[in-house]
């Protein structure tokens, strides 16, 4: 996955990873055409939508696929937040995780723009706190200002039930409309989901939801926790979302996994450039209709290249992309029923 973990806006820009190799599998009773969502960024942070469908050259299992269309959308879309709230977030050592993850829900609200809706679920074992879209921001400014959040005290060990409350997101968000995005604040761990990665992955494939997370990455998953991560992880490639990792430091003379935070000024700086990054990939981004089939158990590895008039453009963009799922003219309203 890539990181993103600098202060500069183009620095951060330069250190996105493009990543879209894994396979994926929607069941249908028969072939129909596939659509994939594609964000492409210039070094400067400027989302790049002046381009054709001859500008794009795709590739699925090997063989040259056509583009039948190639449409930017741009809007201001509707986000679910999803903050963990279990024991790895919120009873480590010292409060300065659990700070950050809290800023990075306010950078999010911020970066924003003010006309685009936003809802946030709160989770440990379960969903705990559900503000859904009719609450407004407020209710979500308000929560983070409540000094109960501040350092919530939890009955430790916590839980994480992350895929159920990806779940829970998918709920606020239906019926689902374009372009809409959950942006989980995590360290990417589940022991506790009924849910399967399977069922999750379908719904988000088959809505085009796309997944965003800002990333802990001093996590290490328990053997429980080992596979939900993994798979945490390929749902944000899959769907061409992006994983924004952050970042401590090992302790000194003490265990290697053991990592501190420091709620600095270079932390909110990564968080507010971490979260206009989001906001460029969220509001903008293009849909490739092809002819290319998605059949019953068919595994697409795809690999998406771009035409451009230099090569210094071509090294510095930016290419994100979506797996193959069935084409939005046919497509159903997603439902977690």
């Amino acid at each position: 996955m890539a990181w993103v973990v600098r202060a500069l806006l183009p620095e951060l820009l330069l250190s996105l990873l493009v990543s879209s190799t894994l396979g994926q599998s929607i069941p249908n009773s028969k072939p129909i055409n596939g659509s994939l969502l594609v964000n492409v960024i210039g070094a400067q942070g400027n989302a790049v939508d002046k381009l054709s469908k001859e500008s794009f050259h795709l590739r699925v299992n090997g063989k040259e696929a056509t583009i039948v269309s190639a449409n930017y959308s741009r809007g201001s879309r509707r986000i679910v937040v999803l903050l963990d709230m279990s024991g790895s977030m919120t009873e480590g050592i010292g409060p300065e995780k659990w700070q950050i993850a809290r800023e990075a829900v306010t950078e999010v609200l911020r970066q924003t723009p003010a006309e685009a809706p936003i809802a946030m679920v709160t989770f440990d074992g379960k969903a705990r706190e559900v503000m859904d879209f009719s609450h407004g921001r407020s209710a979500i400014a308000n929560w983070l200002s409540d000094p109960s959040t501040q350092r919530p005290h939890l009955k430790y060990p916590a839980k994480t039930a992350l895929f159920d409350s990806l779940l829970e997101c998918l709920r606020l968000l239906g019926p689902v409309e374009k372009g809409d995005s959950i942006v989980a604040i995590t360290d990417g761990g589940d022991n506790a989901s009924k849910g399967s990665f399977l069922q999750i992955e379908e719904l988000l494939l088959r809505s085009q939801v796309r997944l965003f997370t800002f990333l802990f990455s001093d996590h290490m998953p328990t053997p429980e926790e080992e596979n939900g991560y993994n798979s945490f992880l390929q749902l944000v490639d899959d769907t061409g979302g992006h994983a924004f990792s952050i970042v401590g430091r090992p302790f000194p003379n003490r265990s290697s996994w053991e990592t501190q935070y420091f709620n600095d000024n270079k932390v909110h700086d990564r968080m507010r450039a971490t979260a206009q990054i989001l906001r460029i990939m969220v509001d903008g981004y293009w849909i490739l209709e092809t002819e290319t089939p998605v059949t019953e158990k068919k595994k697409n590895k795809i690999n998406l290249t771009l035409s451009f008039d230099t090569e210094k453009e071509r090294k510095n963009a930016i290419i994100t992309y979506s797996l193959l799922s069935p084409s939005t003219a046919q497509q159903q309203p997603a439902t977690t029923q």
